[in-house]
């Protein structure tokens, strides 16, 4: 396991990502597969090639080569193929708000079926001191993750969350509360 700590005063971006921006940019040139919506509106977005579960009660799914998962963050998605915008959290500035689709977004109907992974570009929040992700697909299509201020510690649920995490064949990448990052060989 390896971890990356900021002291609290210290910003993140000059010294640690490069580092991060590595490991995120071995999602680009991915496609797109699905995403899904679990628990807490916990997001989980699949790219790369459909790989079946080992655990027998999901033998029946499949799941991405390459998921990232949104768990304590809010975020949004652009459509490219559609003038939608849908988000967990964050409430575009529109005079004609609907409520948020779930089903159409694990449907897809929000990617194109051949979109892949153009960008992924780590991004800094200062007042935070945190870090965000935005992900642009080839459809005009974009993902961002905002990470939310952590709680202040009262909450006897356990540790907060990672903001963000990226699953690859090769590792676990745990980004979030705060500045830390912290990376998990398989």
């Amino acid at each position: 396991m390896n971890t990356i700590e900021t002291k609290p005063d210290e910003f993140i971006a000059p010294k640690f990502f490069p580092e991060l921006q590595a490991s995120v940019d071995v999602l680009v040139g991915l496609p797109y597969l699905f995403s899904r919506v679990s628990y807490g509106d916990e997001l989980t977005i699949h790219f790369g090639s459909e790989r079946k579960h080992t655990h027998p009660k999901l033998a029946e799914k499949v799941r991405g080569s390459h998921v990232l998962s949104v768990r304590g963050s809010e975020w949004m998605l652009r459509s490219g193929i559609k003038p939608v915008i849908v988000g967990c959290g964050i409430a575009p500035i529109s005079s004609d708000r609907k409520p948020f689709n779930i089903t159409a977004l694990e449907s897809g109907a929000f990617i194109g079926q051949s979109a892949t992974v153009t960008k992924a570009s780590p991004i800094p929040f200062l007042p935070m001191n945190s870090i965000g992700l935005i992900l642009d697909l080839s459809d005009g299509s974009s993902f961002t993750i905002i990470p939310t201020p952590p709680c202040n510690g009262d909450d006897d649920d356990g540790p907060e969350p990672s903001d963000w995490e990226l699953l690859t064949a090769t590792q676990w990448m745990h980004v979030g509360p705060g500045s830390s990052i912290r990376v998990d060989p398989l």
